[in-house]
């Protein structure tokens, strides 16, 4: 699993079924959900951050969960491509083979 900090923070990321059903159900397939632009980089990246620290705080039985708002207010621009690379590192390792 791969971590991110944000606002001084250090969160936990978990891409597994569950998110993975949750972001194709809001974005239709995974390339979508995970190719952005301009436009469309910070909601995506908010959404897709949010859902894996969520999923990562189910498993562990954690109370807590973030909203979508939660996140983007610990966020600043500066900050969309560097979460974004840490959230295709544990999507893309979630998808690699597991002996």
């Amino acid at each position: 699993m791969h971590t991110v900090t944000i606002d001084g923070k250090e969160y936990i990321l978990r891409c597994d079924l569950n998110a993975y059903e949750d972001i194709v159900a809001k974005y239709g397939d995974l390339r979508t959900a995970t190719s952005i632009t301009e436009e469309d980089a910070a909601e995506k990246v908010v959404y897709l951050l949010t859902t894996l620290i969520n999923e990562h705080y189910q498993y562990i039985g954690e109370k807590e969960i973030l909203t979508e708002k939660r996140v983007s207010r610990m966020l600043y621009p500066g900050d969309v491509m560097r979460v974004y690379e840490a959230v295709m590192a544990e999507i893309n390792d979630a998808f690699a083979p597991k002996n």
